[in-house]
């Protein structure tokens, strides 16, 4: 098991996990809703060969939560500050959902400290976004829907997979407590309303990171679950034509949560993705099931 580590960051104390030892160092950031203990069915076999740094978004696990006016773009700089504070060198950037959203912001901020990119089911290639997203970004019926519950923090879950045993009671415990504390309620529906509108993803939002998707120029690997839906396929097509260097892996049976749902899988890909040199050829870094071009392969 990983060891809780706290650092202060511009007054939010945040926690974060260190693990392994390497030259490569790999940072996992998490989606919306979730912590770092999302990630535990990777992070042994990441941290082999590499030192895995994972932490806790702000409001999220073990972190603080911050002030009601935090916006968005402040993850960009509390990652910048905890990867400064703690790692030398350029980083593997793995970003899931919002987690996404976030690396891709910071790699076109800092692209001197970025190695490469892999992107899972991210956000900021697209507007649509699931229903239940979009309900919680309603005036009142937020406020209703978003009540700390067992079960909805259960179905919050499963809503993001396709194979439902995924989500084990133990995951939904530890979600469960988080959500329990005094003032996340306040957060998420802040946060949420933040990003998303009844519509999708607010265009002030997204368009920041679509517009420059281009100038991202380092290598990056986008996986995507076949059957998430909470962020529709195309998105990730969308980020397979816009950013110059992308591999994208598709894979079958998976929702939102592919890390989750075939960790040993989606552990061998990012593994085998971060052990190419950036010398590799476009679509030729994976060994399974790449579409290469991807204009050819486009869905919706």
């Amino acid at each position: 098991m990983a060891e809780d580590r706290f650092i202060a960051i511009d007054g939010i104390r945040m926690r974060y996990w260190s693990c392994g030892q390497g030259e490569e160092t790999i940072v996992l950031v998490h989606g919306l809703g979730a912590a770092a203990d999302i990630w535990t069915q990777n992070i042994e076999e990441l941290a082999r060969e590499h030192r895995v740094i994972v932490p806790d978004l702000p409001g999220f696990g073990k972190s603080e939560i911050p002030h009601p006016s935090f916006l968005p773009f402040q993850y960009t700089d509390f990652l910048a500050k905890l990867i400064d504070t703690t790692t030398d060198g350029p980083v593997t950037l793995v970003g899931q959902s919002l987690g996404g959203a976030v690396v891709l912001d910071y790699a076109l901020r800092y692209p001197e400290r970025t190695d490469r990119l892999v992107l899972i089911d991210s956000a900021g290639l697209g507007k649509e976004v699931i229903w239940t997203l979009r309900l919680l970004s309603l005036p009142f019926l937020g406020e209703l829907l978003c009540h700390p519950v067992r079960k909805g923090v259960e179905l919050f879950f499963k809503l993001a997979v396709h194979n439902t045993s995924a989500v084990s009671e133990a995951l939904v415990d530890i979600f469960y407590g988080y959500c329990r504390r005094p003032g996340f309620k306040r957060f998420f529906l802040g946060l949420v309303r933040s990003l998303i509108n009844s519509q999708g993803v607010r265009g002030d939002i997204l368009g920041e990171i679509t517009t420059n998707l281009r100038k991202i120029t380092k290598p990056v690997l986008i996986i995507w679950g076949e059957e998430d839906r909470v962020l529709p396929l195309k998105h990730a097509y969308f980020g397979a034509r816009q950013l110059p260097s992308a591999t994208m892996k598709v894979m079958s049976g998976c929702g939102h949560l592919p890390f989750l749902e075939r960790a040993e899988e989606c552990n061998r890909l990012i593994l085998q993705f971060i052990g190419q040199g950036h010398e590799g050829v476009r679509g030729q870094t994976i060994d399974c099931d790449i579409f290469q071009g991807a204009q050819s392969h486009e869905e919706g």
